[in-house]
């Protein structure tokens, strides 16, 4: 066989993979056709909307080509509806989500969902959420360690920001955890979202909540609550005086830790091509790292914070194993 015949074959066989798995193909080759939706499979004007309207308009800047990103509200079963859209959409990078890795999780293993968590595609984390226990200084003056919390805890009326989210779910997998109390025994206060667990704060109908730093940093600030201990191993920027569960000497504190930590992340559907996702990954990276934009989040007292999409997998991957032990919770939020 001749050099040109050898040529020609190893072309035509280049050719037919290419067309085979588009995804050896270069990832620069990629670029978006149409609009990109991003569904965020909640009511607009929540916390996912509102970041995902702020990351798309700087992410349109760093996408090749000219075509915008645009938000979709799907709300449904606490994201079931927005999520299962996406996992069954055509893998092609023109449909994304935005959504908590707990809340997919959480609702894998207690609903009967038509999608797999670890199966779709992490473009890369925009937050996380550092939970923190929080006192109320109307009915808590002087706030209280962890141990005090543990000594009162079925004194204390316990708010949530609604039944089977995760600091109700958080709160009931670090009893079972750090085997510090009986969770059926707790007083728990179920408020529809953050807002109006913050107006039970002002009328004094809660003493203690599991919150996050960077969603109640802002009422700490103007004294509604107290920042009392955080869930982590090092002491967070934006409360560098309120001491960690580590300090605190909780057992188990590194699995309490991970149940308690919350992140937003970017998913396409499974099984798209590696060079579509290549162009998402690294535009979105861009995106997150642009000045302009990591100050709009500091502004707003909700910083962001940039995970890759390796990262991502990951922290899913451990995520879904650990919640997969927590029986009582999870056994708590299939009764809901």
């Amino acid at each position: 066989m001749d050099m040109k015949t050898k040529r020609a074959i190893t072309i035509l066989v280049l050719g037919i993979i290419l067309m085979v798995y588009p995804q050896f193909a270069f990832a620069q080759d990629w670029v978006p056709k149409e609009a990109i939706k991003m569904i965020v499979p909640f009511n607009p004007g929540g916390g996912s909307d509102t970041r995902a309207r702020l990351i798309c308009s700087y992410w349109e800047k760093y996408l090749p080509g000219d075509k915008p990103i645009v938000i979709i509200n799907k709300p449904g079963g606490g994201g079931i509806l927005g999520l299962t859209e996406v996992y069954n959409a055509k893998p092609d990078g023109l449909t994304l989500v935005i959504m908590d890795t707990v809340g997919m999780v959480l609702n894998e293993l207690t609903a009967d969902v038509r999608y797999k968590t670890l199966d779709f595609e992490p473009i890369g984390q925009t937050n996380a959420y550092t939970r923190v226990l929080v006192t109320n200084p109307k009915t808590i003056p002087d706030g209280c360690s962890w141990q005090e919390v543990v000594d009162k805890i079925y004194d204390y009326r316990i708010a949530t920001v609604g039944f089977g989210t995760t600091p109700h779910m958080g709160v009931v997998a670090i009893g079972e955890v750090g085997e510090f109390y009986d969770s059926a025994k707790l007083k728990l206060v179920h408020y529809d979202g953050t807002g109006a667990s913050i107006a039970g704060f002002q009328r004094g109908e809660i003493d203690i909540m599991i919150g996050s730093i960077e969603s109640h940093s802002s009422y700490a600030a103007d004294g509604l609550m107290k920042f009392n201990m955080v869930f982590a191993d090092e002491r967070h920027f934006m409360c560098p005086d309120v001491p960690t569960s580590v300090e605190e000497g909780l057992r188990n504190v590194e699995k309490i830790n991970a149940i308690t930590y919350g992140n937003s992340v970017i998913f396409a559907p499974p099984k798209t091509p590696e060079n579509v996702l290549s162009v998402l990954q690294d535009s979105l990276e861009q995106a997150m790292k642009d000045p302009e934009l990591i100050q709009k989040g500091l502004d707003a007292k909700n910083p962001l914070v940039w995970l890759s999409a390796g990262r991502c997998s990951e922290i899913n991957q451990d995520l879904f194993d650990l919640w997969s032990t927590q029986k009582e919770a999870l056994e708590i939020f299939k009764g809901q």
